[in-house]
């Protein structure tokens, strides 16, 4: 309910700190493997075998070792794979990122920057 005459409150948005920067965005659709709950900003990769997107992680061999894309929304994905929409390029705070335990931003920063996504250290970060 808003105090002036005529205006409705429609909710609020509140910042995640993901989107580091001004280069282009390019947005688009991917199938995640079932069995996950990822979190906005996950860094992806590609399972060659199924298709499929995980985070990213650099002790695989099967595809999932190199960036992919970054999760645009949180997601849990049951038991059946889904589709979700991810940023195939941009720039993104590290401190807003997720990946597989064991690994980091400074693990695909170059192999990242190939693909048009950018990983920047931001104030705070």
């Amino acid at each position: 309910m808003s105090n002036y005459a005529g205006i409705e409150d429609m909710g609020s948005c509140t910042r995640d700190n993901l989107i580091a920067g001004p280069a282009e965005r390019v947005v688009g659709l991917v199938e995640l493997a079932p069995s996950q709950t990822l979190a906005r900003g996950t860094v992806l990769g590609k399972v060659t075998s199924s298709g499929q997107c995980v985070p990213v992680d650099k002790s695989k061999e099967d595809g999932s070792e190199e960036v992919f894309a970054v999760l645009a929304d949180n997601v849990t994905v049951g038991d059946e794979s889904v589709s979700a929409e991810v940023y195939f390029s941009g720039e993104f705070a590290i401190s807003a990122l997720t990946f597989a335990e064991g690994s980091a931003a400074e693990d695909f920063a170059d192999q990242a920057r190939t693909l048009g996504i950018y990983f920047r250290a931001t104030m705070g970060a």
